[in-house]
């Protein structure tokens, strides 16, 4: 999308201009090697040493790296992400700017609504987190509660030949419900082992 984004249409490919996309990563994204930089560029597989030369290249910058990699400026800068401690001039500069803009009435709306929403973000992480071990524990047997009643209903029923409207109708669930149900069941037809349908739709 890049390279579409910079070409013409009917513009030669050779035109294209080299193109830096940079991922800034608070957790190491290849801890066992502990660079602050990882520079990647396209080269061939089977001629590792024959480069693409399209002018790609991908940066990957992480603030736990350890080794001696980089500037002083850069691993204040990483650092800076991560603790907001500032030890050099651009990070010093770049806590005063983060304190403008927190302080600024229009900008402070706008980080207020970032925070919210990626507090947001985290207790849905912590509810799904919760929801998946609830989940582990019902299929490893303490399965209990009137959604899995309702699946082994719908199991029994189906196996009986019963349509989607009459299962619904009989359980007082909603025929979306019931079909969502039915079409996990289906792939384990003819014999619907429940432990298995029960995992999927749990899920």
């Amino acid at each position: 999308m890049i390279d579409l984004n910079k070409l013409e249409r009917g513009e030669k490919y050779e035109n294209l201009k080299p193109c830096y996309i940079v991922f800034i990563c608070l957790k190491n994204p290849f801890p066992k090697i502990g660079l602050h930089k990882y520079t990647f560029i396209n080269t061939c597989r089977e001629m590792p040493e024959f480069e693409l030369e399209d002018g790609a290249v991908k940066v990957f910058l992480s603030a736990e790296g350890t080794k001696d990699d980089v500037s002083e400026e850069m691993k204040g800068f990483l650092t800076f992400l991560t603790s907001r401690g500032s030890s050099t001039d651009l990070t010093r500069r770049l806590a005063e700017e983060v304190e403008k803009a927190r302080h600024h009435e229009r900008w402070k709306v706008e980080y207020m609504t970032l925070l919210e929403r990626d507090e947001r973000m985290r207790e849905e992480g912590r509810i799904e987190g919760r929801i998946d071990g609830r989940i582990e524990g019902r299929i490893e047997g303490r399965i209990e509660g009137e959604r899995k009643k309702t699946i082994s209903q719908v199991i029994k029923k189906l196996k009986k030949g019963y349509t989607v409207a009459v299962i619904a109708e009989q359980l007082e669930e909603s025929e979306e419900e019931i079909q969502d149900i039915i079409r996990i069941a289906e792939k384990y037809a003819p014999d619907y082992p429940e432990e298995k349908i029960l995992e999927e739709a749990l899920k």
